[in-house]
């Protein structure tokens, strides 16, 4: 094992890890192992407004897990710090209002890239990782802020393990009830005789008619395409609303927003509201219009 750390090069990837360890580290990974074992899940105080949900913020995570490592033992330590070398200019688009028209134009910022170092020691024993990222505007205070709490809850997450109930259906998908008791088997034998009862009369039963269910199933079928059709479709939206806003979030709530602003309908700000398909197709051409990129629905 290494006490070197891999070293975090100008233009790498928007979200980066790292990890290094003193050269003894057993005891430190197993009280690691320890508190991810009696991690829970996450109180979610954030709202992500693009995909309408929640999200634990940096504060639920430090909350959740100080109690956890005074049990284990362990200090834990974050520091933020600019990657040298990494200041550069990029181009992005911003959204420029005249009268009632909105357009967006293409303006260069200056951005960075800043590391997180998550320092865990035990005794003489110790694990470090490094975790980075872009910021959106390196001349903004706010955006530099806001790029240092969200590689603090990522660096926290990789390391213990722990998310919220955004990664998690919650058990609901393997055959738990909504109050985590396991469904009981359906009975697959003959039911118990109960004695002779009470004559029921018979009821009359009419011929099945195929032409009918095969009607009935045709339907179902064109129902789910033309669902799995608008799924699709709503998601290559997002993703060139969102690859046109370089990944910010905020900036790709307001586009949609700018987009879905007409007489039509009301204006959105995250995709989980358009749930129609001429809404998209409306959307997407608005898109179009105001940023000038290219979107095809369709293959």
């Amino acid at each position: 094992m290494t006490d070197q750390t891999p070293e975090l090069q100008p233009g790498s990837p928007p979200m980066a890890v790292a990890i290094r360890m003193s050269s003894e580290f057993t005891d430190v990974v197993k009280a690691i192992g320890l508190v991810q074992a009696k991690a829970k899940s996450l109180k979610e105080s954030g709202k992500d407004k693009f995909l309408d949900r929640k999200y634990p913020t940096l504060q639920d995570y430090q909350n959740a897990l100080r109690p956890l490592w005074g049990e284990a033992g362990l200090t834990v330590i974050q520091a933020c710090d600019l990657v040298p070398g990494t200041v550069r200019s990029v181009a992005r688009h911003v959204k420029v209002k005249k009268g009632r028209d909105t357009t967006y134009r293409e303006v260069t910022q200056i951005v960075a890239t800043y590391s997180m170092t998550t320092l865990v020691v035990l005794g003489d024993q110790w694990v470090v990782t490094e975790t980075s990222a872009d910021t959106e505007d390196n001349t903004d205070a706010q955006a530099v802020g806001s790029v240092q709490t969200y590689l603090g809850r990522y660096a926290h997450r990789s390391l213990w393990q722990l998310t919220g109930s955004a990664d998690d259906d919650d058990g609901y998908g393997a055959g738990r009830t909504r109050t985590g008791e396991d469904r009981p088997p359906a009975s697959t034998g003959p039911r118990p005789s109960t004695g002779p009862g009470p004559s029921k009369p018979r009821r009359e039963t009419r011929p099945v008619n195929e032409t009918d269910d095969k009607g009935q199933a045709d339907q179902g079928n064109k129902e789910q395409a033309d669902r799995q059709r608008f799924l699709g479709r709503r998601a290559k939206l997002s993703k060139a609303v969102m690859n046109f806003c370089e990944g910010d979030k905020a900036a790709a709530s307001q586009v949609l927003l700018d987009i879905s602003s007409d007489e039509s309908f009301e204006g959105f700000k995250s995709v989980a509201q358009i749930q129609k398909d001429y809404q998209v197709e409306a959307m997407a051409k608005r898109f179009v219009e105001l940023t000038g990129q290219s979107l095809r629905l369709d293959l």
